[in-house]
């Protein structure tokens, strides 16, 4: 084998292991949730790796090793997805953790709502309103969250009074989301799942729970 060949070669393996990657990044996304956008550019980019890796070899390899490429890419990308479930110590430590903090925002709108006529705050302040009941700032921060605020206030809940809310026990109130302003609030298409392809929401109850994306859109969020 030449310098010239060798050069191809050594190319080649780089494109494997860059399509390797790709699969590795694809099959967080799909277990992340992340948008359909993203996704499809990350989809290209690997498609792209492997295209381009069947123009670098002589013919005669580049035919015996057609398939090599999107093999790769399936077998990393099955691999990653059996084993990115398997959330690591830490990372359930900081999952428990924001669900700890989900809650007691939960419990201090109740409280709020108890010292003024059972009226649940209103969206546009949610977050001013009931910072008086919190001793820490850092309530409202999920410990892996990149955005200045974690959490968001279901607008569909603003200023109703709780005690005529249906089935308050699946009626969403607070969720978490990608947040870069305070009082954020909006509805479903906020939620973001941050904790291996889950996210943790509060109800009009006070209780939390930490769901996938799916069965979190079963949840009322437009409750009446």
């Amino acid at each position: 084998m030449d310098g010239r060949e060798t050069t191809r070669f050594a190319i080649y393996a780089g494109l494997m292991a860059l399509t390797a990657l790709a699969g590795f990044v694809v099959s967080v996304a799909f277990s992340s949730g992340t948008p359909m956008l993203p996704l499809a550019a990350i989809l290209a980019v690997a498609v792209l790796l492997m295209l381009f890796s069947r123009k670098i070899l002589p013919f005669g390899e580049h035919r015996r090793r057609r398939f090599e490429a999107p093999v790769i890419f399936v077998v990393f990308f099955v691999l990653f997805s059996v084993l990115h479930p398997m959330q690591p110590p830490m990372g359930k430590a900081q999952a428990m953790r924001c669900l700890s903090n989900v809650k007691q925002i939960a419990v201090g709108t109740v409280l709020y709502a108890a010292d003024y006529d059972e009226r649940l705050p209103i969206a546009d302040v949610w977050q001013d309103s009931i910072a008086e009941y919190f001793k820490s700032k850092e309530t409202f921060k999920c410990p892996v969250a990149a955005s200045p605020e974690s959490y968001a206030f279901n607008s569909a809940a603003s200023g109703r009074d709780s005690t005529k809310v249906d089935r308050p026990e699946e009626a969403v109130m607070e969720f978490e989301a990608d947040a870069f302003a305070r009082n954020a609030h909006g509805g479903p298409e906020w939620f973001a799942t941050r904790h291996i392809g889950k996210g943790n929401l509060a109800y009009v109850d006070s209780h939390a729970r930490k769901l996938d994306r799916r069965t979190a859109m079963k949840s009322s969020w437009y409750s009446k």
